[in-house]
């Protein structure tokens, strides 16, 4: 018999999933007086401007895999009338503000090159050059919003690089937006606090600021947490998120114009020549960032395109814009219709991480999980029977051993397998509601998965230090679920599964 804590636990699962249900269940067609008006956001400096004037429907010839238009009913139904959706959709608009008031231009001149190398921290075991206190790995504080271009010290709040390295960038960008340092002008690199043309404390021209032996790369490591993940990836995907919620087409223009700057030059990203790791040149591979983190954005990227690429065909904005900025990079594809936008997106961002499993080698099976999301967003009917017998194949691997899939970290990165796979099934569950029954018929350790750390729970406190997690004696009183509430779906249907 279960035990009391083992009992609660369960109840907790079932209320919390209460929500999710609710949110996948069918809904009837809102009213128009229950629907809510959206407003095109008014930017400024854009090249085209969008305009409130009734649009005449527009044939789609492509639609969403696992945003279909029920599941977008049922979203647009549960903000209307249910509090925590409300919430949830405020929190997305808000999460997205930004952005939205930022041009298109802007938005489009985020996105850099691989032309500057990236670093995956400043020094691992640096120091702050003004008050020389240690500051190590990931300890430097970065916020591209207030402080664009700048790292502070935690300690004494000190920023580096002490030279204006947004003004040198754009000095350095030919018209395709690629910098080049034969281009960039080498009089910006001064240190811009004390104004004097020859201090150049601080000062980093994006190869680092050297200081004795130590050499501290603050532009590198801004590019990966700054302008890349701070930025462009949160930028896609608050967009997206907020265009789920409000379906406010606006918030995916925005989110297709990043995507589509970001696959001109996405193929072209490798942090093996590109990237600094441990003070020393990359010894792994990787797109902007390092490989580990490279399968979850690799997996970001294929669902904020899915979330909005319908919206290609409904908003002529986008390639009215794309194509002017085409017309000045003078790249090949010129943008001209939805299509042509589609296309890059598809070969240049989806087809590329397919065809470079190397380049998000992660802790198993995320790898899988950003690929399977590739593909099924390039082509969910000509994949899905091939998609289901890989998962499947993915699913009877990662649970050989008593559920998991061997890997070290008890109530670490053992728990890494099941919530990856917890991913992979709620995922697929939007695009075929049966899916999670079909993969329990064909894997029964999938129930192991789950079931594994409810037995193993030693008087609701403990678990067995066993490799690279925690201390001996640590008290762990909850049950570990590393995809958090992804993992909800997954331990509501296999209790109806098991009873």
């Amino acid at each position: 018999m279960m035990n009391v804590c083992i009992k609660s636990e369960i109840l907790v699962v079932m209320v919390m999933i209460l929500l999710f249900l609710v949110s996948c269940s069918d809904s009837g067609k809102l009213s128009e007086s229950e629907a809510e008006s959206s407003a095109s956001t008014q930017t400024e400096n854009l090249l085209i401007e969008t305009t409130n004037e009734a649009v005449k429907p527009v044939e789609v010839p492509i639609s969403s895999t696992f945003y279909s238009k029920k599941t977008m009913d049922t979203i647009r139904y549960n903000v209307i009338n249910l509090m925590e959706f409300k919430a949830a959709k405020n929190t997305a608009v808000k999460n997205a503000e930004y952005f939205m008031n930022l041009s298109y231009d802007e938005l489009w001149e985020m996105v850099f090159g691989p032309e500057l190398d990236r670093s995956w921290m400043v020094h691992s075991n640096g120091y702050c050059p003004k008050c020389k206190e240690p500051v190590i790995m990931y300890d430097w504080i970065i916020d591209p919003v207030n402080r664009p271009w700048k790292l502070e010290c935690p300690k004494c709040h000190d920023l580096f690089p002490k030279n204006d390295f947004g003004i040198y960038y754009k000095s350095g960008l030919d018209h395709e937006g690629r910098f080049s340092y034969d281009r960039a002008d080498s009089s910006l690199l001064f240190n811009a606090e004390t104004g004097d043309k020859n201090d150049k404390f601080g000062v980093d021209d994006g190869n680092g600021y050297v200081e004795g032996q130590m050499t501290f790369r603050f532009v590198q490591t801004y590019l990966v947490y700054g302008q890349w993940m701070k930025t462009i990836l949160a930028g896609i995907n608050s967009l997206s998120t907020a265009y789920i919620y409000t379906q406010d087409s606006e918030y995916a223009v925005r989110t297709l114009i990043l995507l589509d700057r970001l696959a001109d030059f996405w193929p072209e990203f490798d942090f093996a020549e590109q990237g600094w790791l441990y003070d020393a040149p990359a010894y792994c591979t990787g797109y902007i960032s390092y490989i580990i983190n490279s399968a979850f954005e690799c997996y970001d990227l294929a669902l904020a395109y899915d979330k909005t690429k319908e919206v290609l065909y409904t908003q002529p904005v986008i390639c009215e814009f794309l194509s002017s900025k085409a017309k000045i990079t003078e790249i090949d594809n010129q943008k001209e219709t939805p299509d042509d936008v589609k296309r890059n997106i598809d070969e240049r961002i989806l087809k590329d991480l397919i065809q470079h499993p190397e380049k998000l080698d992660s802790n198993p099976p995320y790898t899988d999980l950003a690929l399977f999301a590739a593909r099924a967003v390039l082509d969910w009917e000509g994949e899905r029977e091939s998609l289901e017998k890989d998962i499947e194949s993915i699913i009877e691997k990662n649970t050989q051993y008593d559920g998991l899939n061997g890997e070290s970290g008890l109530h670490g990165y053992a728990t890494m397998s099941k919530g990856a796979i917890a991913n992979i099934c709620n995922l697929f569950t939007l695009a075929d509601s049966d899916f999670i029954n079909k993969m329990f018929d064909r894997c029964p350790k999938l129930y192991d998965a789950y079931r594994f750390h409810i037995d193993l729970h030693c008087v609701g406190r403990y678990y067995p230090i066993i490799g690279d997690v925690g201390y001996f004696g640590e008290n762990y009183p909850s049950y570990p679920a590393s995809a958090g509430k992804e993992e909800i779906l997954m331990l509501y249907k296999l209790y109806e599964l098991t009873g």
